[in-house]
């Protein structure tokens, strides 16, 4: 497969316009389950013989993304980001079920094995890492390989040679530390409970995100991420618009990746908005739809 970054980016730039619009979504809002089922197949969805399985039916929609980063994706180092966050999720599932032993569970499409994952420099180092900790725990083991992630994406967002890869991952770092900081203090923790979860390589001081604990979102004012809102709800669909708006600057820039780049980050958003929406249809609460909806179409 010819995967040079002028068709990778032609391949999503088609595919982009096959994503669900403001029509389609608010079609889905007021359909039953079953027939937004059945709509999300005309549409193009992976069809999933457990489909009145909500997990199971993203599960496959998550597979065929995958697959498809597998396969056209034109950079290697932007296909280790794009992978990682379904692939840590294995990690962290590995390791845990080392110290429960209990079965791993997680994407079954990709290395789940504690051993074949260590072949990961960076889940190899945190994984000794947690080794030599006597009392390891579930929570450790979350942040210990979130901050491994995230060293990962750093070093192939350089070697990658973007800059908007790294200027990206520099800025999901700092929103995933505002929004640990802004719900850590609404549930009434310290913050030194806060602290060890703080991922490092962001641009946010430390200070700047205490105060933001203490003090809320008014402490981000001379920052790029003024204005961002006090509910992390709101917080969380502004950080991924603000995100996504890094990768659209180069957007037709074919001989970078940001129009693949793009493409992946709106599907993703995409099929989390579809499963909010099956979600709130399926518990008969419509309400938060619209609340909830990202406007990734716009």
């Amino acid at each position: 497969m010819n995967t040079s970054k002028i068709f990778s980016n032609a391949v999503a730039v088609s595919d982009e316009r096959k994503l669900l619009g403001k029509e389609q979504l608010t079609r889905l809002s007021s359909a039953s389950y079953d027939d937004a089922i059945k709509m999300l197949k005309d549409y193009g969805y992976v069809d999933c013989e457990e489909s009145a399985d909500l997990d199971a039916f993203f599960y496959a929609q998550t597979q065929a993304l995958v697959d498809y980063i597998e396969e056209y994706c034109p950079d290697i180092y932007l296909k280790r980001i794009l992978l990682s966050r379904y692939l840590y999720v294995n990690a962290k599932s590995a390791y845990k079920s080392i110290v429960t032993k209990k079965p791993a569970e997680g994407y079954g499409f990709l290395p789940l094995d504690a051993q074949e994952l260590a072949e990961d420099t960076f889940i190899k180092k945190a994984f000794d890492e947690l080794d030599g900790d006597e009392n390891v725990t579930a929570r450790k083991i979350d942040i210990r390989l979130t901050q491994a992630m995230y060293d990962e994406y750093i070093h192939c967002a350089k070697k990658s040679g973007e800059r908007m890869l790294k200027k990206y991952v520099v800025s999901e770092i700092d929103i995933k530390n505002l929004l640990t900081c802004l719900r850590a203090s609404k549930l009434g923790k310290n913050f030194d409970f806060v602290s060890d979860m703080l991922i490092k390589g962001g641009k946010l001081s430390s200070q700047i995100l205490q105060t933001v604990f203490s003090e809320g979102i008014k402490a981000l004012e001379d920052t790029e991420f003024a204005g961002l809102s006090e509910d992390a709800v709101k917080t969380e669909a502004d950080g991924e618009e603000y995100l996504l708006a890094l990768a659209l600057k180069k957007r037709i820039d074919y001989d970078s990746v940001s129009p693949f780049f793009s493409y992946c980050l709106k599907k993703n958003m995409e099929l989390k908005t579809v499963k909010m929406i099956l979600t709130c249809v399926r518990n008969g609460v419509p309400e938060e739809i619209t609340k909830r909806l990202r406007c990734y179409y716009d």
